[in-house]
């Protein structure tokens, strides 16, 4: 696929419009990667649209789980349960980036010389 080049500003205007008529409601989500294909655009493009829709005030949701992609929130519980996934990822991140800071460097590059790297989560070569 050859992406398309929209500005930030036409691709928030066409995404709110298809959004507001395909996408109301959890149920009728769609994936970033169908959203992508359909604006002959990339997802970071995509994205970029829905944070800047929902920083001008579109409530736009996400879900992770099935029927999982993009969706015009449409109730108190929709709103909820999209701030309440962004909330865990948010954590999960945190996590992450609290454990990277701990490891220090000079132990993985002695493991890098010695050829030996291990698995993640597992502890083994």
């Amino acid at each position: 696929m050859n992406p398309r080049t929209h500005t930030p500003e036409e691709m928030k205007a066409m995404l709110r419009q298809f959004i507001e008529n395909r996408c109301r409601g959890r149920e009728n989500s769609m994936k970033l990667n169908a959203l992508a294909r359909q604006f002959l655009t990339d997802r970071k493009a995509v994205q970029a649209a829905i944070q800047g829709l929902i920083a001008d005030g579109v409530p736009v949701g996400t879900s992770k789980t099935p029927p999982a992609g993009v969706f015009l929130i449409e109730s108190e519980a929709e709103r909820l349960a999209a701030a309440n996934m962004l909330i865990r990822t948010a954590v999960s991140e945190l996590k992450r980036a609290a454990a990277l800071k701990k490891i220090p460097l000079g132990d993985v590059f002695r493991q890098l010389e010695l050829g030996f790297v291990p698995q993640m989560g597992t502890g083994r070569p």
